[in-house]
């Protein structure tokens, strides 16, 4: 099995990158001991199971559903905590034995939050799940910010301990650390395409860990995920008429309208794509040299995983296996990857949704 101890997984691009079916791909076949992460409400990830059963988490660490006795929301949560009730109904069923634990300083999005943001930021196309105004009130030390420590429910399977002792016990018991990141370097608030058309923080692969409780310099690889066409959110409608744009995509880019995705890949059906969170149809374009490279280099990335290689061939759909053998089989697809990406690092290759839809090296 792997030697890698301790593993981070970031997007990419502007998010909804696939990280979710990486990090339970990976979750299910390295089996790491605790998976950590320190999600937002305004992020959703998905993931199968090796049954087929569909597994989505705005909250939880994705891999928690697939390997470990120990979940960990770090510092840098900002958590809803009536998803979070419904995401441990799930885990007890898929993974009974994996305790939640959920940082002291975590924070704990309210109602009055989520209304401050649907009245203010529909003009960026925001999810509006109250996470900046969450934020925005721990940074100013008001007391509108809620922490876990303060006012965190007793629930059936979570509890408030101390994340980053932890973590710095299974590092040194020799455990494996899953951490996980979410949404995407191109809308990061300092790193993102174009401010303000970004999120409310900085999602680096360091912030990644250092917001999940784990120093950034521990982590042996950080898997950046990419998808071969990426995505940004859709912008905000209402009677026809445009009332929120989601912002610019990168200048070595163009737009694709969904008709044109679905012939480019060749499926037999049409393709669309919707937001996990607020479930508007997605802009998509086409994959940018400049904010790869960057990308690359902001993350710390010693890996690379790209989904939605179906959308290159159709053919690729739900296939899975050894990555070197893919490449050789389609040569096509092996011309847009050399052209693309670093193959030295390219380390795993989505086809589809399904668990084991993918081509894979080691880790």
């Amino acid at each position: 099995m792997t030697h890698t101890q301790v593993w981070n997984i970031v997007g990419g691009q502007a998010g909804s990158e696939g990280k979710g079916k990486a990090a339970g791909y990976l979750a299910y076949v390295e089996k790491p001991d605790v998976t950590a992460c320190a999600f937002t409400a305004n992020a959703g990830h998905t993931a199968y199971t090796v049954d087929g059963v569909k597994v989505v988490t705005h909250t939880l660490p994705i891999g928690a559903f697939f390997s470990g006795s120990k979940a960990v929301l770090g510092p840098g949560a900002a958590i809803n905590v009536q998803r979070l009730i419904g995401e441990l109904d799930v885990l007890h069923v898929l993974n009974p034995q994996c305790r939640v634990y959920i940082d002291p300083n975590a924070l704990l999005i309210s109602k009055q939050q989520v209304d401050w943001e649907t009245e203010r930021m529909v003009a960026i196309s925001s999810t509006c799940q109250g996470v900046g105004k969450a934020l925005a009130d721990r940074v100013l030390r008001r007391g509108d910010a809620v922490l876990a420590r303060d006012a965190f429910p007793s629930l059936d399977g979570a509890e408030v301990g101390d994340t980053v002792q932890i973590l710095q016990d299974a590092y040194f018991a020799g455990d494996k650390i899953q951490i996980e990141g979410c949404q995407g370097i191109d809308i990061d608030v300092l790193y993102g395409i174009q401010y303000p058309y970004t999120t409310s923080r900085s999602i680096t692969g360091a912030a990644v860990a250092n917001d999940s409780g784990f120093p950034a310099g521990l982590v042996e690889r950080t898997i950046a995920v990419f998808r071969t066409y990426p995505i940004r959110v859709g912008n905000v409608v209402k009677d026809g008429e445009r009332i929120g744009w989601s912002g610019p995509i990168p200048m070595d880019s163009r737009e694709y309208s969904w008709p044109e995705i679905t012939e480019l890949a060749g499926s037999p059906l049409p393709l669309e794509e919707k937001t996990t969170v607020t479930q508007k149809v997605r802009r998509i374009f086409s994959w940018s040299m400049e904010r790869y490279a960057k990308s690359i280099w902001m993350h710390g990335a010693t890996d690379v995983w790209v989904n939605f290689a179906d959308y290159l061939d159709w053919n690729l759909h739900s296939l899975g296996g050894d990555l070197s053998e893919m490449l050789i089989e389609y040569p096509h697809v092996c011309d847009w990857f050399d052209d693309h990406v670093r193959r030295e690092i390219l380390f795993g290759v989505g086809t589809g949704p399904g668990l084991y839809s993918a081509f894979v090296r080691p880790l």
